[in-house]
């Protein structure tokens, strides 16, 4: 089923002119702290996340056994021994499940709580050197060449500052949903899913380490890389003013996300491994992870 949004003019404005869009959304937090946190979480995510300082971010994803997606992260170290992942929405107890599953006797506590956030969307990424507040995540969102920033505070009552401030623009859930399918970002639950394959959507290269050492479900991506390997089906991005893939390759373009903002229409889709090399994939970059006055979350 194709998701179908808009996007106001003003909001993909505010984006552009190097300012900030922000909104309410639920979000998954689980919180991961103990003296064997950091050890453990070397151990489950794809990220380097043993790596990360007092204050930095970055993605990552939760793998199951198999290799396949449990859940796409943001994880923020807090302190030595606590670390705060952000997930979609819904998310939460499969994301604890999944991580308690192999603690056995390691020192750490999960706990995970579905909530709203206030989710904040800056294109300029000094942006964060200004942020105050309960902040959860920060992470450098580089999708097809745009730098940009995402960011997430752990409770939705901060939006009453946020928006106080005249660079930012609040608007609803559903209208920042649709700026991140004009990005190209993709979206749990239409892009990304349990159990998909992680290569599919173009998160890899921004949310894995091929140096870091062994992790749960590692594997399968691992092999795919090292092999260059494409895919049953990518997924692609395309825009009204550069031609629709459907008029294209008809047999082969499944539409998941469509928004309209003006004139223009940019459609999220998968195409086949065979058509791929005719396709713009969605891609990310990776980057070095940002560092933000991060406070716990709980």
């Amino acid at each position: 089923m194709v998701r179908q949004l808009s996007l106001d003019l003003a909001t993909r404005d505010a984006y552009v002119d190097h300012g900030a869009v922000c909104a309410v959304v639920d979000a998954a937090i689980v919180t991961v702290s103990g003296v064997d946190s950091a050890v453990y979480l070397q151990g489950q995510l794809s990220a380097d996340v043993a790596a990360l300082q007092l204050g930095q971010t970055c993605r990552a994803l939760l793998l199951h056994p198999t290799g396949k997606l449990c859940a796409w992260l943001s994880v923020a170290r807090t302190s030595d021994e606590h670390f705060v992942l952000v997930g979609a929405a819904s998310t939460a107890p499969s994301i604890v499940e999944r991580l308690s599953r192999f603690r056995l006797r390691s020192n750490v506590e999960i706990v995970g709580v579905e909530r709203q956030v206030l989710a904040i969307r800056a294109i300029d990424p000094s942006f964060v050197e200004h942020l105050v507040g309960d902040v959860a995540s920060v992470n450098d969102a580089r999708w097809r060449g745009d730098a940009s920033v995402d960011v997430v505070f752990g409770s939705a009552s901060d939006s009453l500052v946020v928006g106080q401030d005249p660079s930012m623009l609040v608007v609803p859930a559903a209208e920042l949903a649709a700026l991140d399918v004009w990005r190209a970002l993709p979206t749990w639950g239409s892009e990304l899913a349990d159990d998909a394959l992680p290569a599919e959507s173009g998160v890899v290269t921004s949310s894995v380490s091929f140096t870091k050492g062994c992790y749960t479900g590692q594997e399968l991506t691992a092999r795919m890389d090292s092999r260059n390997t494409t895919p049953p089906r990518v997924l692609a991005v395309t825009r009204s003013s550069v031609g629709s893939i459907a008029t294209v390759l008809p047999d082969s373009w499944e539409v998941t996300s469509r928004v309209v903002c003006g004139d223009d229409t940019v459609e999220l889709g998968w195409v086949s491994r065979a058509h791929s090399p005719q396709v713009e994939r969605v891609t990310s970059e990776l980057v070095a992870p940002l560092s933000v006055s991060l406070r716990s979350s709980t």
